[in-house]
């Protein structure tokens, strides 16, 4: 884009003639002009011709930049235009482009509009523009750190401090597999990842189940370690764990799965039934 940019505003600061001529169509073709969008042409069509490139091989001396049917209004000399920018670069079709651009006036505006942009950050950042994407980018680093710490330590305040949690270890009556069941408020399914492989190591052999809570939604998320996984399966204790709390499906491995929730005064209940299920499966 940047070499677009640079190539298009060169044949601007040319400032040369900018010509039209009425051909048939099979003599502008000839000359190499280009046919747009395949539009149907008339017996006569408007040749535009702009900017001078030396041995480019369209026009009659062999040395237009552009050569094109067209029967639009344009400037006398392609100084006029000014300042060309081009402002976004998106998909219009498949293996087509489309750009679309801002000259003259609009277009210093829109540099004028992005400097002040870069100003404001720079101000809020305390950097000057040099600095700026420096500075921005040890900011997020903090943030992703500070953001690990954080999870850690929500981790821990769970999962009781990280002074283990046999005290939520329960051994179901029938099956007599060590089953946890926990609840955790606050806690979105993405964080949930890491409470449960921590859970089944420190239980070593059973299955955990963990509620996260938010206001509207459950994340529920489901472990069974792998010398239980050819009798029982994640995916199923999950599927009825979210169909206790309103909510359908869910999937993953028979190892590990997750599915989600509605209505989060369902959790116990739900916790319940999946301690039910397993206790009763066999």
């Amino acid at each position: 884009l940047k070499k677009i940019d640079l190539e298009v505003n060169r044949y601007i600061r040319q400032n040369s003639l900018v010509s039209t001529r009425l051909m048939t169509p099979d003599d502008a073709i000839g000359i190499g002009a280009r046919a747009l969008f395949g539009e149907k042409y008339g017996e006569e069509v408007r040749v535009v011709s702009m900017g001078i490139s030396e041995n480019s091989g369209l026009g009659f001396n062999k040395d237009t930049y552009s050569l094109e049917l067209c029967g639009g209004t344009h400037v006398n000399r392609t100084g006029e235009i000014g300042f060309f920018k081009i402002i976004s670069e998106t998909s219009s079709a498949s293996g087509i482009r489309r750009i679309e651009a801002l000259t003259g006036n609009e277009a210093l505006e829109y540099i004028f509009q992005q400097r002040a942009t870069l100003s404001s950050i720079g101000n809020l950042l305390k950097a000057s523009d040099s600095e700026v994407v420096v500075r921005l980018a040890n900011l997020l680093e903090q943030k992703k750190n500070l953001d690990i710490q954080l999870s850690n330590i929500r981790k821990k305040m769970a999962l009781g401090n990280g002074k283990g949690d046999s005290g939520f270890v329960e051994i179901l009556e029938k099956s007599k597999i060590s089953f946890v069941g926990r609840i955790v408020n606050d806690f979105e399914g993405k964080d949930l990842r890491g409470l449960l492989d921590q859970q089944k190591r420190e239980i070593s052999t059973g299955i955990v189940l963990l509620l996260g809570t938010m206001p509207s939604r459950v994340s529920i998320i489901a472990g069974v370690t792998d010398d239980l996984t050819d009798k029982y399966s994640a995916i199923q204790i999950v599927r009825r764990a979210a169909e206790e709390t309103g909510g359908k499906g869910g999937g993953g491995r028979v190892d590990m799965a997750q599915a989600g929730g509605a209505d989060p005064s369902k959790v116990k209940k739900a916790i319940e039934s999946v301690k039910h299920y397993l206790d009763n499966l066999y």
